[in-house]
């Protein structure tokens, strides 16, 4: 009898299965069973024994081991699989009676002992083939390994079966021609075990049977007992291989598993060792507790005995609206899994929480979030206290295996160590605070030195490693560590030295804060508060003092300092943006006649006049002083432009193809732009014009030597302690994009005013110094901030933050590109720019319109009262003396609602798009505007209301 694996695949799904789905497959494989043998022109009656002989005994053989291991079969440890082969063998022998009673119908009585042995090395052999791939790939309690171990695991076993087929091609038949290479198999059988764990030792051994067995072809029921030798070699061989690799892979997981935790308990002795803080603690030990299985989710919940709750510890995989809802709850009974082991003192496993009575209150919410199995276990400190739980969730209903037991409670111990030492170090800090200012001095280092010029050590407090990281004796050694000659900090040397020396001149006590170096490298600040100690004869025989680790304090101020600079910087930007915004508005209006007036000039002007170029030049120079405004206005941060959901990526390499073309050989281009990065609600030219800014910028930094441009995209959450650190930006989900340079770098005093307007480090007629005023317009205009980093000699790095876009934003009516012409409607004209009015006049009445200009808002609603049928359309300024534009437009609707208003503005203020809308306002012109565009918003402002 051939080794059969459909056996140890129904074994298999009937252990890990309810019962209640037992009767379907026990139907389904004897339907199979009996198909098969009639397929081989069995009886049916002998199709039929057989069939029912199988489902027996695989039945029986599931009960037995069900039995055997209490229901939990896993194969972490070779206790574990242990247990597992004792209770196949079991199964084994019963089952394979069963089987062979219907070989005792068909074949000689004496031959029923070949058949039972047959029959039971085949289900044996079945389940440990089958059943631990099924069983152990079902538990998932590993990570998904790297791309290399897959590379390697799949060569390894493409070895195994190339060399296998060789070995038993039927045509060959190794075992015929001598047994001198059958070895080869098991030992790579054996090296995948030891390389790959359980799964890949089953895995090798799973494919040597099945091949084995392929060849060897019995297509019948009786078999030539001649090949009795050869079944019984061939399930030896398998056998053997099983023998050999399957507990060697279990091992291999075993060690696996002890080498991880043993790996973990070191991480989280380090951070505790370096002070870091518990969260930081109790987060590291989570995530190294979760590289276990690639399905598991952990957590730590902290014991409060004052209120009986339970208190959120670390929880960094769980969905927060979960950890947001136990934590604070009360511990009780039948309170979760965590609560009742709190309560009971004792792990609570969960294995179903959907119908388990201890997830009543809290089972919805688990299953929303597709927890379905927890084990938690109390957190115990060395004395017995309970300090918190630590829970294990899974997204199936399981049970723990004794590895799962032994790895919660190894996880649990480091939790109760980390808990115990925030404890302690929770009541040491109160008791501190308990006594001042008098106690954090005495908790500082008390030092004695000598008289002599080297201050060399004599005498330093216990406390002096978390200080300066040296210990007592190597403080202390001759010519080792000296106070002055190694700690200070070499710039601050001297100063330290001179006030020190002219304190003992006075016999005075020294006062001052200074740096020194820590044996790690880390400089830190102290403050130094010590004195001479003189003989009788007023000989300096020693100085003592104390040093205190003010570093917090130091950086607080510094903290200070730069939000102080940055709101200056702030509020400085805000007037600057005021008084460009302001100037923008006069200016656009003297811009908007000149360039009416020329236009007017040159319509009336003979493309052969003398004057028409003249007029061109005139043009030209308008529409780069309109540039220059809006760029301006752009810097004011007021500027409003049609803007849309924009991918960065994209404009970044619109950009970098632009500049490639011009950039030296020398400047080496490098991207780094991440997949899936979000888009963002901007406009694009705007954005466009950013990135090229500060890549030419960069480029021009590095014109003189070799370097490189990089440019940077990713997504980025940005949380409190971050925005804290760049002006204007708030903690949220943020596309971030940084453009370095390897360049000259800037100084402290140029990097404080580099968004000044009109500051700049370039050369005459090379730049205007308007351009990163523009650039930080634009990036605030976008909600956005910006950090720059920069160092001399070192380059610069500009940091933009972007936040994620939600949607398109509301633009400006684009106008067409067509000049149409009026037939006879009347326009009321109203600006304060009586040079706007004269030449809106003349341009509208050469376009066929009747125009009445006004320059007073009061005037026009004047004209307006006495016949507002009179106008078809009302051409206003916004921003008047008196009566402003939206409120002339108010007026008048009250009187005519159906009437078109377009709104005009060189201001730079953003157009209020709801205000206008509020109003009845649907058309808007930016100032200055040309004649063109002047007409064509006409136009379609007529058009749209039916007088055209």
């Amino acid at each position: 009898m051939v080794v059969w694996p459909a056996f140890g695949c129904l074994l298999s799904l009937l252990i890990r299965l309810p019962r209640r789905a037992w009767p379907v497959l026990i139907a389904g494989a004897f339907a199979v069973h009996v198909l098969a043998a009639l397929a081989v022109s069995v009886s049916i009656y002998g199709a039929l024994g057989i069939a029912a002989a199988e489902v027996v005994a695989v039945y029986i053989c599931a009960t037995l081991v069900i039995r055997e291991t209490e229901g939990r079969i896993h194969f972490g440890t070779l206790r574990e699989l242990a247990r597992f082969a004792g209770a196949v063998i079991v199964a084994g022998i019963a089952s394979g009676l069963v089987m062979a009673v219907p070989s005792f119908e068909l074949y000689e009585p004496h031959h029923f002992v070949f058949q039972w042995v047959n029959w039971f090395c085949a289900i044996v052999l079945s389940a440990f083939l089958v059943g631990p791939v099924l069983l152990r790939w079902g538990e998932l309690s590993e990570v998904p390994p790297t791309w290399e171990r897959v590379i390697e695991f799949n060569l390894s076993f493409l070895t195994l079966l190339l060399v296998s087929l060789g070995l038993f091609q039927p045509a060959v038949m190794a075992w015929r021609i001598g047994t001198e290479y059958l070895f080869v198999p098991p030992l790579i059988a054996v090296w995948i075990a030891l390389r790959f764990g359980v799964r890949g030792g089953t895995l090798a051994t799973v494919a040597i049977a099945a091949i084995s067995s392929i060849n060897y072809p019995p297509a019948r029921l009786v078999f030539d007992f001649s090949d009795r030798n050869y079944l019984t070699w061939m399930q030896a061989y398998i056998g053997s291989t099983i023998l050999f690799s399957l507990p060697l892979g279990v091992l291999v997981a075993e060690r696996s598993r002890v080498a991880k935790i043993r790996k973990l308990e070191t991480r989280v002795y380090q951070l505790m060792s370096s002070g870091a803080s518990l969260g930081a603690v109790l987060d590291a030990l989570i995530r190294g507790l979760e590289s276990h299985a690639s399905d598991m989710l952990c957590s730590v919940l902290i014991y409060s005995s004052e209120s009986k709750r339970l208190l959120h510890g670390a929880a960094p995989s769980l969905p927060a609206e979960y950890n947001n809802a136990v934590d604070g709850v009360e511990i009780g009974p039948m309170v979760g899994s965590c609560g009742t082991a709190v309560f009971l003192r004792e792990r609570v496993v969960v294995d179903d929480i959907a119908t388990s009575p201890l997830w009543v209150s809290f089972r919805d919410l688990a299953l929303k979030h597709g927890l379905r199995a927890c084990w938690s276990q109390p957190v115990m400190s060395p004395l017995g206290e309970v300090l918190g739980t630590l829970a294990m969730y899974y997204p199936e209903p399981r049970r723990p295996s004794s590895s799962d037991l032994q790895l919660i409670e190894d996880a649990a111990y480091l939790a109760g160590v980390a808990l115990s030492r925030a404890r302690v170090e929770q009541a040491l800090q109160e008791r501190e605070g308990a006594y001042g200012t008098l106690l954090a001095s005495i908790s500082g280092v008390t030092y004695r030195c000598g008289a002599d010029s080297t201050r060399g050590l004599e005498q330093v407090s216990d406390r002096c490693t978390l200080l300066t990281g040296y210990t007592q004796e190597q403080l202390l050694s001759p010519g080792k560590v000296s106070l002055f000659g190694e700690l200070v900090l070499a710039e601050d040397r001297a100063v330290v030295q001179q006030n020190c020396i002219e304190a003992l001149r006075l016999n005075d006590t020294f006062d001052s804060e200074y740096r020194i170096k820590r044996k790690d490298g880390k400089v830190v600040w102290v403050w130094d508060r010590c004195q001479g100690v003189y003989d009788e004869a007023g000989k300096l025989l020693a100085i003592e003092g104390l040093l205190i680790d003010v570093t917090n304090k130091r950086e607080a101020e510094l903290a200070r300092e730069q939000l102080g600079q940055q709101l200056r910087q702030a509020q400085k930007m805000e007037a600057v943006g005021t008084l460009a915004g302001g100037i923008a508005h006069d200016f656009n209006n003297m811009l908007g006649a000149m360039i009416g007036f020329a236009e007017l000039a040159r319509r009336r002007l003979e493309p052969a006049h003398p004057a028409s170029e003249h007029v061109v030049q005139i043009l030209k120079a308008c529409a780069r002083a309109r540039d220059l405004v809006g760029q301006i206005l752009t810097f004011s941060r007021k500027s409003d432009e049609s803007r849309k959901l924009t991918s960065l990526s994209t404009v970044i390499d619109d950009v970098l193809m632009l500049l490639r073309a011009s950039l030296p050989s020398s400047i080496h281009v490098r991207k780094k732009l991440s997949l899936g990065v979000p888009k963002i609600t901007a406009n694009e030219s705007q954005i466009h014009q950013v990135i090229l800014n500060l890549a030419s910028n960069a480029v021009h930094a590095m014109r003189d030597k070799s370097g490189v441009l990089e440019v940077s995209l990713e997504a980025r959450i940005i949380d409190a302690v971050k925005a804290q650190q760049v002006p204007g930006l708030s903690p949220g989900s943020y596309v971030v994009l940084a453009v370095r340079d390897t360049g000259t770098g800037m100084n402290e005093e140029t990097k404080a005013r580099i968004f000044d307007p009109f500051f700049t480090t370039k050369a005459v007629g090379e730049g205007t110094g308007l351009g990163l005023s523009v650039v930080h317009g634009i990036v605030q205009s976008h909600r956005g901030a910006i950090e720059v980093q920069s160092e001399l000699g070192k380059g610069t790095t500009f940091t933009l933050y972007f936040p994620v876009g939600t949607g398109d934003a509301p633009g400006v009516v684009e106008v067409n590109t067509e000049v149409p012409r009026g037939a006879g409607q009347h326009i009321l004209l109203l600006d304060d720019e009586e040079a706007l009015v004269l030449f809106g006049t003349e341009i509208l009445k050469e376009l066929g319109y009747k125009v009445s200009g006004f320059t007073s808002g009061e005037e026009a609603l004047q004209a307006f009262e006495l016949d507002p049928r009179a106008f078809d359309l009302i051409v206003t300024d916004e921003t008047m003396p008196g009566m402003s534009g939206v409120e002339f437009a108010a007026q008048a609707f009250k009187l005519r609602n159906d009437i078109p208003v377009v709104a005009s503005s060189g201001h730079a203020r953003n157009p209020d798009h709801a205000t206008y809308k509020n109003v009845g306002i649907r058309w808007f012109l930016d100032k200055p505007y040309s004649s063109d565009a002047l007409a064509n918003v006409i136009h379609q402002a007529l058009r749209s209301v039916g007088r055209i």
